[in-house]
This record gives structure tokens, C-alpha cells and sequence, in this order.
């Protein structure tokens, strides 16, 4: 067993704002202090993002492989699933708070900027 007190982790500067990673085996759990505005389009290759909506508000932008688009508003208490190769871009519209669960861990490599802006 393993406990985490994230006000006693420290905060790394991520592409998306303020990141607290807590555990990062196989599956990886993070703490995501949206920065204001929108975030770089990427997507993964490998990793499958899981995001708990903690707190705030703001407007997720999902594009599949096949080129469907789809919008989802993020409010405290919404999950969403974003797939491997699925490429996304959030609008943080008010002090978004997120706990990000990746599987497998995520890593920087893993995360390819999109040339394409979703916004």
C-alpha cells in the first residue's frame, strides 16, 4: 500500500498547466491544474487517458482516427475516456481542476503535438 498527501507533492510545469503525479507504475494518477485558455491539440500513441473532473469548468474537443468530432463540456463530476490515437484540445474556461488517470503510465514521448488546432 501507498498514500499520497498532494499537498505535500510537489507541482511540475506541464504542456497543460500545473501537474501533481502521485503514482506512475502501470497506471499512472495526476493532478492537473489547468492553465487558462486552450491547451496544445496532442494525442498518444500508447497511453489511454481517463479524466475525473475535480473542479471548474471548460470545453473538451476529442477528433477519433476516422475524423469525428465531438465536444464535450467538462463540469465538476464529469469522466471522460479519451482513446489512444484520439486527438484532444481543452478549453479551460474557469480554474479547471483535473485527476488524470493514464494507462499505461504516461510519458512525455508519448504525447505527440497535433498539427492541427481544435479550436
Amino acid at each position: 500500500m501507498k498514500v499520497i498527501n498532494y499537498a505535500e507533492l510537489k507541482s511540475l510545469d506541464g504542456n497543460c498547466g500545473k501537474v501533481k503525479e502521485s503514482f506512475s507504475d502501470n497506471i499512472a494518477l495526476a493532478r492537473v491544474e489547468m492553465k487558462k485558455g486552450i491547451s496544445t491539440a496532442h494525442y498518444h500513441n500508447k497511453t489511454t487517458e481517463y479524466y475525473v473532473i475535480i473542479s471548474g469548468n471548460g470545453l473538451l474537443k476529442v477528433k477519433s482516427p476516422s475524423g469525428k468530432l465531438s465536444d464535450v463540456n467538462l463540469e465538476t463530476g464529469t469522466v471522460v475516456r479519451v482513446d489512444i490515437g484520439e486527438i484532444h484540445q481543452t478549453n479551460n474556461l474557469d480554474s479547471l481542476v483535473i485527476e488524470a488517470i493514464t494507462i499505461p503510465a504516461w510519458t512525455f514521448e508519448d504525447e505527440i503535438e497535433s498539427k492541427e488546432n481544435l479550436f
